[in-house]
């Protein structure tokens, strides 16, 4: 059923069905952010804020057989790992960390609200684990999350990344952590 609507720039487009809200959020055309509203919210709401479009109904919807063909599903495995970066768009440089991570790309939070999806950024690692080796990933905005913490001051701000160039270091030290944390998943699920 169409129902929901979006609203940007003080213009409202829809109705949308669910399953055309989550293809728009797959394109990236629909934002966590984004004000949306169907008959019976009392108000427009972030995307995020509503039940339907919770991480938690998103995750129950795309294991439903009836309706997990509308996902994309991801290319490569994503892992959690926090690791400290240093993230700048050639304008500002900000210290980050990543929740999680993949050969793809990355969650990363930071403090910062100006940052877009499709702007570029630069990333920089330092790999603590061997020798202080340091690599780099040039990537690109595709998600913008922000928290209901959002209204205070130096609160973060969750970004989805894509690499789109990874200098040989980063290639190898991704791979690295991704396979060793799948091992140690499969491990762990082996043992109990």
């Amino acid at each position: 059923m169409k129902e929901w609507y979006i609203v940007r720039n003080e213009k409202k487009y829809g109705p949308y069905s669910i399953d055309e809200m989550i293809q728009l959020r797959q394109q990236r055309k629909l934002f966590e952010y984004d004000l949306v509203w169907k008959q019976g919210l009392r108000q427009w709401k972030p995307l995020i804020q509503t039940e339907e479009f919770s991480t938690q109904a998103m995750i129950e919807r795309s294991i439903r057989a009836e309706t997990c063909d509308v996902f994309n599903r991801r290319q490569w495995p994503r892992v959690k790992k926090e690791i400290s970066i240093l993230v700048h768009d050639d304008k500002n440089l900000w210290p980050a960390k990543t929740l999680n991570i993949s050969i793809g790309g990355a969650l990363v939070e930071l403090n910062s609200p100006f940052l877009n999806p499709d702007d570029k950024i630069h990333l920089h690692f330092q790999n603590r684990e061997k020798n202080n080796n340091r690599f780099s990933c040039i990537g690109t905005i595709t998600g913008k999350r922000y928290t209901n913490e959002r209204l205070h001051v130096n609160s973060s701000i969750q970004y989805n990344v894509r690499f789109d160039e990874k200098d040989p270091k980063a290639q190898e030290q991704l791979d690295t952590w991704v396979q060793a944390i799948l091992k140690l998943k499969q491990e762990t699920i082996k043992g109990a």
